[in-house]
């Protein structure tokens, strides 16, 4: 393919992206948020999706393990046809994602639809450096919220 021929697809895609932002209104939310995390912080730490939407954890903190922690509260409000538990593994005190890597991770999605409202959750921490932490005690905890419009 020519300079010429990519140069044309990358302004026609571009263009396309554009018409296709532009189209959707003010209010409407993204159907994927991503939350990124790192040891001080979420970001952001509060995310708004529609009812079919979801959201991506993607861990930024060099040398740890982070988990997506539900309270068991929230385990009734996913749609899940086999459940919370059929994806995230069942704690004394709610949900725990699999683990996201800080290194060679795709990051740990919604496993199914929320019913509309506000939900709390936080990010565990584990690992901080290269030593070996006890995997039910986090070394730090970063409370998130998600709001299902």
């Amino acid at each position: 393919m020519t300079k010429a021929s990519l140069t044309t697809i990358g302004l026609a895609l571009a263009a396309f992206s554009v018409a296709c932002a532009s189209s959707r209104g003010a209010n409407d939310a993204p159907r994927r948020a991503v939350v990124q995390f790192d040891f001080q912080a979420l970001k952001p730490s509060t995310v708004r999706i529609p009812a079919d939407g979801t959201v991506v954890w993607s861990n930024i903190a060099p040398d740890s393990r982070g988990f997506v922690a539900f309270p068991e509260s929230a385990a009734t409000a996913f749609r899940c046809p086999a459940g919370l538990g059929a994806h995230f593994q069942r704690t004394s005190d709610g949900y725990l994602s699999p683990p996201i890597n800080s290194f060679e991770s795709p990051g740990v999605e919604l496993p199914c639809p929320l019913q509309p409202g506000t939900y709390s959750y936080e990010i565990w921490i584990l690992g901080i450096g290269l030593g070996a932490t006890d995997p039910g005690v986090p070394e730090r905890r970063l409370p998130g919220k998600i709001v299902v419009e």
